[in-house]
């Protein structure tokens, strides 16, 4: 009998969802840098800082979520589902 430690299909799909909210972070992270101003405008709720680079800008709470709070959990919660659907190739 053949020990297969996961289903292939869940753990490629761990990966591409990763790899997908990293890059969806990095590409929300870019396109706020240019797009939201750079004082706080509390009138219009943008008085959540963002520092891309040296570069500070200020975000809604939404829009602070989407590239703080929130996406970092997820990646953090895939690593682990990761690491345990890969625990028997990872035993010595």
């Amino acid at each position: 009998m053949t020990n297969h430690p996961g289903p292939p299909l869940a753990k490629n799909a761990i990966w591409y969802l990763l790899a997908s909210v990293f890059l969806l972070n990095a590409g929300a992270q870019i396109l706020f840098m240019y797009t939201r101003p750079r004082t706080p405008n509390p009138g219009l709720g943008k008085i959540f800082p963002l520092n891309v680079h040296g570069t500070v800008v200020y975000l809604t709470f939404w829009e602070h979520l989407i590239t703080g709070g929130w996406s970092f959990m997820l990646i953090g919660v895939l690593i682990v589902l990761s690491i345990f659907l890969n625990r028997d190739a990872l035993k010595p």
